[in-house]
Parts: C-alpha cells; structure tokens; sequence
C-alpha cells in the first residue's frame, strides 16, 4: 500500500478522534515505498465535513510521489467513512481515489481500505482486539497491491511519546513478505 493510504487511512481519515484535533502529520514506509503527509480537516478530525491531504514521498527505486487529495469524512458515532479524490504525480499526473471505512465498540474493531489510480488497486481489511483503552489494537489484516492477497498481523494504535501513535504490520504472500510501519501525530 502506498503511504498515504497506510497512514492517512487507518490513522486519521477511518479512526475516531477528538473533535477539536484539525491536522494530523504522518511518516509510512514499506519495502518499496515511504512517505510523509499533511492531514487536515477544517471541521475536526473527529466531525463529518471535507478533508483533504498532501503527501510527498517515493519509491526505493528513486521515483518521486506526489499526492494531493480532498474528499468528505461522514461520522456516525463509532463509525466513521472517508472518501477522496485527487491526483498522484510520479512523473505523469493520475487520478486517486480511495475509500476508508472504520469501526469500533468495546475491544473490538474493523477497518476496510481501497484505493486506486490507473496503475494499480490496493486494498486492506483488518480487525483487532484491545484488553483495554488505550493498547494498541491487535489482529489479523489481509491485503493486496496488484499481487496475490497477503495475510498477516497488525498492530494499530500504538501509543508513542509526544502524544504521538504508531502501526506495525507484516504480511505473507506465495511471492512476498510485506511489512509496514507508520507513525502520526494528530493536532
């Protein structure tokens, strides 16, 4: 998955947060890719209303990512679904898509992510488990980047200082080990 959707979608756009928290700054790397974004939503991360997001980042190869996108975050109490659209730029301009959606109650939790150009379709659903607020949710994830499915574990919510966070994840497929690592900071 690419960066933004790594940290954008199972961080900020999908996860309830405090109404009165506007931004969220982001650092995703994978095998092949990393990046860091901008977050903000002018009504509140954790309120129904537009949202949108910058992140500059690349490939290990040394091609350069953009990406710009603006969409409509809807709230609706512990679930929460984020649209974009926008453009990525590697050289060529293309549209972006994604679609994020996020769900807890109690010690449990489930996260679904799409998102795709042109060039390829990512995707990601997970569920999790807690022992109580505040530990991380854990569970199991499956996801795909124009490949066979992977199957793995994540981590999401890892409590960091600064009042920062952090996701790990690691995923198997018969033509890869994936992992992934995240961190943010909402203000």
């Amino acid at each position: 998955m690419r960066a933004r959707l790594a940290a954008l979608g199972l961080a900020c756009a999908v996860q309830p947060a405090a109404a009165q928290d506007l931004n969220l700054v982001y650092f995703s790397t994978e095998p092949d890719f990393a990046g860091a974004g901008w977050t903000h939503a002018p009504l509140g991360l954790g309120a129904s209303g537009p949202i949108g997001s910058l992140e500059l980042g690349g490939t290990f190869d040394g091609t350069p990512v953009i990406s710009l996108t603006l969409g409509w975050r809807m709230v609706a109490g512990r679930l929460v679904a984020t649209l974009t659209g926008g453009a990525e730029i590697t050289g060529d301009i293309t549209p972006l898509g994604s679609l994020d959606l996020w769900w807890d109650r109690d010690a449990l939790m489930a996260a679904g992510s799409f998102e795709a150009t042109p060039d390829y379709v990512d995707w990601r659903v997970a569920t999790g488990w807690r022992p109580q607020e505040g530990w991380p949710w854990i569970g199991p994830e499956v996801s795909a980047a124009d490949g066979p499915a992977r199957f793995g574990l994540h981590a999401t919510n890892i409590p960091l200082p600064f009042g920062a966070e952090g996701r790990a994840s690691v995923a198997f497929s018969d033509i890869e080990t994936y992992w992934e690592l995240s961190l943010w900071r909402r203000f």
